[in-house]
């Protein structure tokens, strides 16, 4: 499910307008990468933890 149809089925269960819920949505994400970027965690009760991690380097290779 890509990003229109999560909008589309959201306004259809809600009888919200698509509009609406594309800016409640585009709200939502904006302060999620806010806060991520702050490095905080967020929990939401029955969905999931979004957290930020740091991975080292490592050495690339040309399959070829």
């Amino acid at each position: 499910m890509n990003k229109s149809q999560l909008i589309s089925a959201v306004a259809e269960q809600t009888s919200v307008s698509k509009n609406d819920v594309k800016r409640v949505l585009d709200a939502l994400f904006a302060l999620a990468e806010q806060k991520l970027n702050e490095n905080e965690k967020i929990v939401i009760s029955g969905f999931g933890v979004f957290t930020t991690a740091q991975v080292s380097e490592r050495t690339g290779r040309n399959p070829r």
